[in-house]
């Protein structure tokens, strides 16, 4: 890898670096909002009572309270702080599908969830600000969460007292970050998507940013449904709950549908098999929901079982890639069909798709353990897939960025390429392989056109009398008339070493001779301006009518030139006759 590669390296991890650094900054203390009257967050004094059973806890965040399930309560009971100074106090928490009921000194002042339980409903997860007075300092409070799905929670959120609007920053101050980042995510992905209607249209023909609009959405949609910040900020409880979990599982099938489109190397049978399980399954699992036989939430556990499956199958088939292009270092080109194989924007895309990868699969793991095993449960301080999150989603920006680098480098190259390829070096005409390319298109088309074969003479005379240094002159000085002279024409070729081959589309007779008229006054004048050559010429046409569909293009070059030979013919002989050459 030389340094303008490693360059271009470079300059994706400084651009996420300064990304992750704005983040950090504007996610920082430094913006916070500073409580007007006093606060509290309590996590000691509480007695926690699970089937009749009471004991006092230490810590809130440490209560071991085990996994509850359907139909399973738990009640935690503390007594209220001092509230007398704070205006509109209340104490707040949040549940998990979960019904909740708040007593104060024995009387229920607060319920949530039961009238969605009785109707078989999925209870969403929510934010319960509960009102209390400034006179119910010191006074008992009990907080009574009964599960309404199995595995519904194994740990308490933090309990909040203090004024209601204090609360509420608190809860924003929290989740600033993924608030941050979610709506970024949302903004970029209508980005993407106003840009592939371009990208779609044009030569680029790249589907695949139709993949990472939806990623980017389903991403930033997710990140603000995981983190609560939909229904923080708005009172639609049933859109936030519910958008966590159908992003959640549409993700894989969104990011499988991307590297399949963005030639990695990931288009495989075993993937398209992924891709349609992957659209099968939640499709389904969201028609079980909304009919109600079987919530959504009780498929997590499918799903996460399902992405450890596709993304150690995704990390064998990057080292397969990886190992395959260290075995083929060459670029490999395809003049056809205009590819160019090896792309470093391929490379930055396989390294964010990696962290992606490895990041879910720590929080799928961490998520099972803290759920199931950690007696702390189900708390997260920081989400390690926001972080994959990030660097994934910069690493599709920097894709695209590198991507449309490498389609005009290569575009570039490939020009250069079919100069090479299809460029007479001498004259710079077209040479045969793009002249038989030509002849090939207009026998496919079937239209009116017409074939000329022109043949230089006395070339031989030239290189023989005079050098091939000399005769290469006269090839070139011939070929630019050829050039100014069929100037409209669909291809000018020199196909061999005298030889020439004019196609014009839709040209009749008339137009044929009175071009070949207007050749033959160019040579004459040419070779009077000439101290050095006198420039003859023999050629023949052939036209082709497209009601002639059994006449192939071959055959009308054929028919011009015999016609060319036929003229040549006659020069031989007023050659011989005027003792110019012996042979032509």
């Amino acid at each position: 890898m030389n340094f303008k590669h490693i360059g271009k390296y470079l300059i994706a991890v400084a651009i996420i670096i300064i990304y992750m650094l704005c983040i950090i900054k504007l996610g920082s203390n430094k913006y916070d909002i500073k409580n007007v009257f006093p606060f509290y967050n309590i996590d000691s004094g509480w007695t926690v009572t699970e089937n009749g059973e009471s004991r006092e806890i230490e810590s809130l965040f440490k209560a071991s309270i085990g996994l509850v399930n359907k139909h399973d309560s738990v009640t935690i009971t503390t007594t209220i702080p001092d509230i007398s100074e704070i205006v509109s106090p209340c104490i707040s928490f949040k549940t998990i599908l979960s019904t909740a009921d708040v007593y104060l000194d024995g009387e229920l002042i607060y319920s949530y969830g039961h009238n969605t339980e009785n109707k078989g409903l999925m209870v969403n997860k929510s934010y319960h600000y509960v009102p209390l007075s400034s006179s119910d300092s010191g006074k008992t409070i009990s907080i009574v969460i009964t599960g309404t799905e199995n595995s519904a929670f194994s740990s308490f959120s933090n309990v909040y007292v203090g004024n209601i609007s204090d609360v509420y920053n608190k809860y924003i101050q929290v989740h600033k970050i993924p608030f941050i980042i979610g709506f970024f995510l949302c903004i970029f992905a209508l980005v993407l998507l106003v840009l592939s209607t371009y990208l779609i249209s044009s030569s680029h023909k790249d589907h695949s940013i139709i993949f990472s609009s939806i990623i980017s959405f389903l991403l930033g949609a997710y990140i603000l449904g995981y983190n609560d910040v939909i229904i923080l900020i708005s009172d639609r409880l049933r859109l936030g709950t519910v958008l966590e979990y159908i992003t959640l599982l549409y993700m894989p099938a969104s990011i499988i549908g991307f590297i399949i489109t963005d030639n990695i190397g990931f288009n495989t049978v075993v993937t398209r098999f992924f891709l349609a399980v992957n659209v099968i399954l939640p499709t389904l699992f969201v028609i079980l929901h909304y009919t109600n036989i079987c919530h959504i939430c009780n498929f997590v556990s499918i799903f996460h079982l399902l992405a450890m499956i596709e993304g150690f199958a995704s990390l064998c088939q990057f080292i397969l890639i990886i190992i395959r292009k260290k075995k083929d270092k060459k670029k490999q080109i395809n003049i056809e069909n205009r590819s160019l194989i090896h792309s470093y924007s391929g490379d930055v895309l396989a390294i964010g798709l990696m962290i992606f990868i490895a990041t879910a699969t720590y929080e799928i793991l961490i998520f099972n353990y803290q759920k199931y095993f950690s007696p702390t449960g189900d708390r997260f301080s920081v989400s390690v897939l926001t972080i994959g999150a990030i660097i994934f989603v910069m690493s599709l920006f920097l894709n695209f960025f590198f991507h449309n680098i490498d389609h005009y480098n290569s575009k570039a190259l490939f020009s250069k390429l079919e100069n090479i390829a299809y460029t007479d070096e001498l004259t710079s005409l077209a040479n045969r392989a793009l002249s038989e390319k030509v002849l090939e298109n207009l026998e496919k088309t079937n239209a009116n056109y017409a074939i000329i074969s022109i043949d230089l003479d006395q070339l031989k005379l030239i290189n023989d009398n005079y050098g091939h240094t000399c005769g290469d002159r006269y090839i070139s000085n011939f070929a630019r008339i050829i050039d100014e002279m069929f100037i409209n024409s669909t291809i000018s070729a020199r196909i061999g070493g005298d030889e020439f081959l004019i196609a014009l589309k839709d040209a009749d007779e008339w137009e044929c001779s009175s071009l070949l008229s207007k050749f033959e006054t160019a040579l004459i004048k040419e070779s009077e301006a000439s101290d050095e050559f006198t420039y003859k010429a023999s050629y023949g046409f052939a036209i082709h009518k497209s009601k002639d569909k059994n006449i192939g293009s071959h055959e009308v070059y054929m028919l011009a030139d015999k016609r060319m030979y036929d003229m040549k013919q006659e020069h031989h002989l007023n050659y011989d006759k005027e003792g110019e050459i012996e042979n032509a």
